[in-house]
């Protein structure tokens, strides 16, 4: 049997290929329009990444529009606990570790203000990128100094803690 549906949590992306459909094409500004106006307007998740993505593929090939609309659709949104946020992965795609740091930054306050000791799971907001041991060291280094920061990079080392804590074999 066959089944054509895209499964996003096995398969992996199609923003690479669905960009290459239109990025050098004469209806470039068409899909573009189309893109972020349905950027604003989305409140499922699966869409909002998808559409979070293929923008930073379009600010990364220039698009400044894409990459203002990106970064307001992702930094306007609540970082509460309890919220979902949408597009991290795509902003810290298309800014490295200046938005890593912002993000840590937005995350921290949110855990402060709900006085809670950690974030209900690891952001690992560099992912596991060749940006990550950059990222790492700036949070590390920001920590000493940023409340915030501190706060996320904290519950951040937690999670990893309790990480590997869980790969030790045990001696049953």
């Amino acid at each position: 049997m066959k089944n054509p549906a895209y499964d996003r949590q096995c398969e992996p992306s199609r923003v690479p290929w669905l960009f290459s459909l239109f990025k050098n094409s004469e209806d470039y500004p068409r899909f573009a329009s189309a893109i972020l106006s349905a950027l604003h307007r989305k409140t499922e998740g699966y869409d909002i990444e998808h559409l979070c993505d293929l923008t930073a593929q379009m600010a990364i090939h220039g698009d400044n529009a894409a990459a203002s609309a990106l970064r307001r659709r992702v930094l306007d949104q609540p970082f509460g606990l309890e919220d979902d946020q949408y597009g991290c992965a795509a902003v810290v795609l298309l800014d490295g570790v200046e938005a890593v740091v912002t993000l840590a930054r937005r995350f921290g306050r949110s855990l402060i203000e709900s006085s809670d000791e950690r974030l209900p799971f690891p952001y690992n907001l560099a992912g596991e990128s060749s940006l990550r041991p950059l990222a790492d060291a700036a949070l590390r280094e920001l920590a000493e100094s940023d409340e915030a920061i501190r706060a996320f990079w904290r519950s951040e080392q937690a999670w990893e803690r309790e990480r590997e804590a869980d790969m030790v074999p045990s001696n049953e």
